[in-house]
């Protein structure tokens, strides 16, 4: 094309630049006017809505206040617990007082009492919210102003509960709280005059971690009161800038329904809160949208003109470019012959030559490029040959430690399970719990970390099975109590009372997760206490399943901020010195957050150092079918009695107590022995004495075994059920404690069930010594009642795993015989029949695999009858797996062997019926 085509094209196009310039900025100017008006009232809004929520709260505080401030009521409740005045007089006096009051205040749906130690004292209209109501929910504290929750009812309704104080003479004596209609407070919200047909108000708090949620009903949300959740990691969503350090204007945001808005973030500091008032753009910028289509339609005129214009000029020049883009077409379908062959001296022409040339050379170098990558073809077959040489030694060394390291393991837990049918007395029995317990434990972490390589590789699959998951972190936690106690470090549990006990999931993944958590809070604590707490998120989920929190609370060291965003990589610790101090070699976090990523959940880390730390593991499991234990026997016999709790651990007491809520007992806490005593002495004295006394062992001044001497000596004729509870079974004599007049004695953390257990037994039976073998009979021995008389020949050559064989055969009343290895076994098989051949893989001289080969070809040799012969090994691969059945195996037993394993071999392999003929 010529120079003076092409400066015609440009001006051409310059003018429809220009004139989409001028659009744009006019367009801009116009929106921008738009915004900062819809700001200006959005702001003004703001103003309003804050002013009347101040109002509103406060008109609330003061008739809360002008309650509180009954005196008479005061001194009642002084009185009351001071017991200066009967108990049943000062509830009549409290409760006609409250309800008049009620009567004089509008909106207030009840009034709840709670004495100074937090305790339930009285409610009015209705006495059975006390329970959900209760002083650990509202974290009642002294030095707390009134104080102010939006939560809903039992019924679903929005309520507010305000906490105020109770002080006479300078003296604090209790709390009054007071539940308020939700629309007493929230109505501001439901009134849109001056927000259009979009706007609307958004007041939000800040959750326990960390979102923000809804207090009242939305516009286009009306179920949205303190269900709905904004992510605290949205940073651009306004009702997250709402809880910055001031008043912001936001734009260009999405609200809850995705819609773009404009909004004014307003933080509430004072109240703990955040405002949002916004409107959608689209009904801030209607008129422009309006106004775009008449620009528009006169841009398109003026476009359309000037494009048919541009059109007929450069059609001259369109022909020689097509015929370079089909030759590219070709080209790339493979075609290196063909050219361009277009002459003149016009710019096309001379870059249609140039591409000629480039093609000429691009031919000679797809020539080189072939033969390069022919050669770099057999490089890479010759690399992947030594890298499936090299996984194949990977998988044999997997399989060679899997042996090595499990095998002692049989001997180990083969021999306590076989001890378990030995007379043992109630300690033993616990310690031998504990042993078999940590054992399979160890066998667990053992397996997990041969199963690394299915994690790298994306092979490891996890069960979808029913589980107790309160069951699963009490397991957890006893295998730690052995270094808790050796540490002197409280290792406490804390489940959350309503939730429920029964998912769906992979309990094995939990419980290894859970026991390297607790493990590594235990290993970096040297004082203080290690706590497990599990509860549910607010977020909804499901029906039918539940978003779960388990997070591990230390005391310990803590983490460095610079060390927390590598935490969870590879053989990562905190630093080299924590590695020669603490020992472990950094892989047992890098599993754990694998684990908890592969079931779509998560596991993050807090830390503040010299402080603790809190690592929490939060996954959706879905609920299971199985119901908890019913413990409405348990309950009725419990109405109306009296405990005493003793611990100097406060978290103790207070878990102790949530323990026991649903016995519904009357529970006085006391934090010494002292304490105790003079709270025992003063019940016995006012007629009331305590029907049980649960009590720590280890307590400064003087023990529990101690004060419980003092009580029994002080008074005989107290008929008075005590319960000791220990961090050790080690430390104490079973023997002794009952000879002191002791009823129970429990291992921490002690389980709600079972300490509510141990109460209606010690109730019921107070004859018996109760410990946590004989509550919850999880170490009773396994005992068959079948008898074979069958003759089967184990082969094995480590003698402590063929004296375990032999123990636990034995319990059969099976006919044994023994080879050391695979030509052994071949030599007796010649001399003797069997009705079954245990048969281990890895041995001397001839292995198992072998040696079953040789059977099998001397069965079908000699037209013998075959034989049934299962593998024993501690090699869990899938590749041993698949090989024992191509050498003729018929089943696998892997190491350790249970007996209730064992005994369903024998029924599976063995041909002849229970208590048939010998063979």
């Amino acid at each position: 094309m010529k120079l003076n085509q092409r400066i015609t094209l440009s001006v051409m196009l310059m003018t429809i630049f220009g004139l989409l310039a001028a659009f744009a900025l006019t367009y801009a100017l116009h929106w921008r006017y738009l915004e900062q008006a819809t700001l200006d009232r959005l702001h003004a809004l703001s103003a309003v809505q804050t002013a009347r929520l101040s109002e509103t709260i406060q008109a609330q505080y003061d008739r809360v206040a002008l309650i509180a401030s009954r005196t008479r009521l005061r001194i009642l409740l002084r009185d009351m617990q001071a017991q200066a005045i009967a108990e049943a007089d000062a509830r009549k006096g409290m409760t006609r007082i409250l309800e008049d009051s009620m009567v004089a205040v509008d909106g207030i749906k009840q009034i709840v009492l709670f004495g100074k130690s937090q305790q339930h004292v009285l409610a009015t209209n209705h006495p059975d919210y006390a329970h959900v109501l209760s002083s650990r929910s509202l974290s009642l504290r002294v030095d707390q102003n009134m104080v102010h929750h939006i939560v809903r009812d039992r019924l679903g309704a929005l309520e507010v509960q305000i906490h105020a104080p109770l002080e006479l003479d300078g003296e604090h004596i209790g709390y009054l709280v007071a539940r308020v209609k939700g629309e007493s407070f929230l109505s501001i919200f439901n009134n849109y005059d001056g927000f259009g047909d979009t706007g609307e108000a958004i007041l939000a708090r800040r959750t326990a971690d960390g979102d923000y949620l809804v207090l009242h009903n939305l516009r286009f949300d009306p179920l949205a009161a303190l269900t709905r959740v904004f992510k605290a990691s949205d940073a651009a969503s306004p009702v997250v800038q709402a809880f910055g350090n001031a008043e912001v204007a936001v734009k260009n945001a999405h609200d809850y329904r995705g819609k773009a808005v404009v909004a004014v973030a307003v933080p509430l500091p004072q109240l703990g809160w955040g405002l949002v008032v916004k409107q959608d753009q689209d009904e801030v910028y209607a008129v422009m949208t309006q106004q775009l289509w008449v620009y528009a339609s006169v841009l398109i005129a003026i476009v359309f003109i000037i494009t048919l214009a541009s059109f007929l000029v450069s059609r001259r020049i369109t022909a020689p470019i097509n015929r370079l883009h089909r030759l590219a077409e070709r080209v790339v379908q493979g075609d290196w012959t063909q050219r361009s062959g277009i002459r003149g001296d016009d710019d096309v022409a001379l870059f249609a030559r140039v591409f000629d040339t480039m093609l000429d050379r691009l031919q000679d170098f797809r020539g080189e490029l072939e033969r390069k990558v022919a050669e770099r073809t057999r490089e890479l077959e010759a690399s992947r040959a030594e890298a499936e040489h090299a996984n194949k030694a990977k998988s044999q060394f997997l399989a060679a430690m899997s042996h090595e390291v499990r095998t002692p393991m049989n001997a180990v837990l083969g021999m306590s399970e076989i001890l378990q049918n030995t007379e043992l007395s109630a300690q033993q029995r616990d310690m031998l719990h504990t042993i078999r317990e940590s054992g399979q434990t160890l066998l667990t972490q053992i397996n997990e970390i041969l199963d690394f390589s299915k994690i790298e590789s994306d092979q490891l699959h996890l069960e979808a099975t029913p589980f107790d998951l309160y069951r699963t972190v009490y397991e957890a936690v006893r295998v730690n109590v052995t270094i808790a106690e050796q540490k002197d470090i409280d290792l406490i549990v804390d489940f959350e009372e309503q939730l429920p006990h029964h998912y769906v999931g992979d309990p094995v993944r939990v419980k290894q997760i859970l026991i390297n958590l607790i493990g590594n809070a235990l290993k970096f604590t040297d004082a203080g206490h290690v706590i497990v707490k599990v509860f549910a998120s607010d977020s909804y989920v499901s029906s039918d399943s539940k978003r779960l929190h388990i997070a591990v609370e230390d005391t310990g060291i803590g983490i460095s901020a610079d060390v927390l965003p590598s935490l969870f990589d590879l053989f990562t610790q905190a630093d080299g010195s924590t590695t020669r101090k603490y020992g472990g070699t950094g892989l047992g976090l890098a599993i754990s957050k694998s684990l908890a990523e592969l079931m779509d959940g998560t596991l993050e880390a807090s830390s503040e150092p010299a402080k603790g730390s809190c690592f929490t593991f939060t996954c959706v499991f879905p609920l299971s079918d199985q119901h908890q234990v019913d413990e409405s026997e348990d309950r009725e016999n419990m109405v109306h009695k009296r405990a005493l709790l003793v611990d100097d651990t406060p978290i103790n007491l207070q878990i102790f107590a949530q323990s026991l809520a649903p016995l519904n007992l009357t529970l006085s806490t006391a934090n010494s022995a002292g304490r105790a005593l003079e709270l025992y002495e003063r019940s016995w004295q006012a007629r009331e004495p305590y029907d049980f006394v649960i009590t720590d062992f280890a307590m400064p001044e003087m023990d529990g075994l101690q004060m419980i001497r003092k009580m029994r000596e002080d008074f005989p004729e107290a008929a008075t059920r005590f319960v000791m509870v220990s961090a050790s079974i080690t430390k104490v004599d079973y023997a002794k404690l009952e000879r002191d007049g002791l009823h129970a004695f429990l291992t921490k953390p002690v389980e709600a069930f079972v300490l509510r257990r141990a109460l209606y037994f010690v109730e019921t039976q107070p004859d018996t010594f109760w410990t946590y073998s004989r509550l919850t009979k999880s170490t009773e021995a396994y005992v068959s009642d079948k008898q074979y008389a069958h003759h089967v020949l184990v082969v094995e050559d480590i003698p402590s795993n063929r004296l375990v064989a032999q123990a636990m055969l034995q319990n059969f009343g099976l006919r044994i015989s023994m080879a050391e290895h695979g030509q052994r076994a071949f030599e007796l098989c010649q001399q003797h029949e069997f009705d079954l051949i245990l048969m281990d893989i890895r041995m001397p001289v001839v292995d198992g695999y072998q040696a079953t080969r040789m059977i099998r070809s001397y069965e079908a040799k000699e037209n013998k009858p075959r034989t049934p012969i299962v593998a024993l090994t501690a090699d869990v691969t899938q590749e041993t797996v698949e090989r024992v059945k191509q050498v003729g195996m018929d089943g696998v037993l892997t190491k350790p062997i249970e007996l209730a394993e064992l005994e369903q071999a024998l029924n599976t392999y063995l041909a002849l019926a229970v208590n048939g003929g010998e063979s």
